[in-house]
C-alpha cells in the first residue's frame, strides 16, 4: 500500500518487479493517490476484487518495464 505522494517511480518499480512472479500483480488506486499493489489471486486481491473492484487500475505481468508503468501512473495521477 502506498499513500499518495509516493514518488511514481518507487511505485512502479514495485510493481514491475512483482509483476515477475508467480501470476503477476493487481494495482488499484483510488481517486485520493493511494494505490494498493497485490499478488494476483491472493486473499488481499480476493477481498479488493469484492470491495473495491472499481478501483482496479491496472495488471501487470512478466514483461512489465517499470518506465512504462511509471508513465501510466503518472497519467493517472494528471487525471486526477
Amino acid at each position: 500500500m502506498f499513500r499518495p505522494g509516493t514518488e511514481a517511480e518507487h511505485v512502479a518499480g514495485v510493481i514491475a518487479e512483482r509483476a515477475w512472479k508467480g501470476r503477476g500483480v493487481h494495482v488499484y488506486r483510488w481517486p485520493c493517490g493511494t494505490v494498493a499493489v497485490v499478488g494476483v489471486g491472493c486473499a488481499g486481491d480476493i477481498i479488493l476484487q469484492r470491495k473495491c473492484l472499481g478501483y482496479l487500475f491496472g495488471t501487470w505481468a512478466r514483461g512489465a518495464s517499470c518506465i512504462d508503468v511509471c508513465e501510466q501512473l503518472v497519467w493517472a495521477g494528471a487525471q486526477g
